[in-house]
């Protein structure tokens, strides 16, 4: 999630409402999950909340994680790279096999 995303999910999340849903559309995952609640229940269910919250903590987390200066490049860990499964590599190779 990029800062556009989490503001428009911090907003949606402290105030929820059809019209602040609006502001999801740039999210549309999360949009037309909140738009379908909205039609079929009137109202996004507490569960959904609670994950959109979760959401939005973890994607704050990590963005902060990743803008931190660190002096240290981002790379595959170690363990990543010794996996006989290189996750790493699927959207690389989706890219090139299509």
């Amino acid at each position: 999630m990029n800062r556009l995303a989490i503001l428009k999910l911090h907003i949606f999340l402290t105030m929820p409402s059809k019209e602040s849903a609006s502001s999801l559309y740039g999210t549309p995952v999360i949009f037309n999950v909140v738009r379908h609640e909205y039609q079929r229940f009137g109202g996004p269910k507490p569960c959904t909340l609670a994950v959109l919250l979760w959401m939005l903590k973890r994607g704050q987390s990590v963005l902060d994680s990743l803008l931190t200066k660190t002096g240290e490049q981002m790379s595959i860990s170690d363990a990543d790279a010794a996996s006989e499964d290189p996750w790493h590599l699927v959207r690389f190779l989706s890219y090139y096999n299509a």
